[in-house]
């Protein structure tokens, strides 16, 4: 298995030419529901500020990313029940519309410094 970073950035974009066919780039991607490195679709140019392998360095046309069919994504949202939305209140015990920078307030029974 080779080491290190393969993705090579851009700054300028590429275009594909006859000099350098779209079949040595590989793209970050979807193919038949699989994520990957794939050789870019019906597009002229790799944007700028993009990255791609370059596939004549290696022995595949495809890189396929593998999770050992683990499915990743959220498993449990909490709801924020408006805890930054509760008042604040200085050490007085008043109610603060306009903290100031600095100073020391009271939110949710917390100390809280703005």
């Amino acid at each position: 298995m080779k080491q290190g970073n393969a993705l090579i950035g851009t700054n300028t974009g590429i275009a594909f030419a006859e000099a350098t066919p779209k079949a040595n780039y590989l793209v970050f991607g979807v193919n038949a529901d699989k994520v990957g490195f794939y050789t870019p679709g019906n597009v002229t140019a790799i944007p700028a500020n993009k990255a791609y392998i370059n596939a004549s360095a290696l022995s595949a046309s495809a890189i396929a990313l593998n999770f050992g069919n683990t499915v990743t994504g959220i498993n449990a949202a909490t709801i924020n029940n408006g805890e930054n939305n509760a008042p604040i209140y200085d050490l007085s015990g008043r109610r603060v519309w306009a903290p100031v920078k600095g100073g020391l307030y009271i939110q949710n029974g917390k100390k809280l410094v703005k």
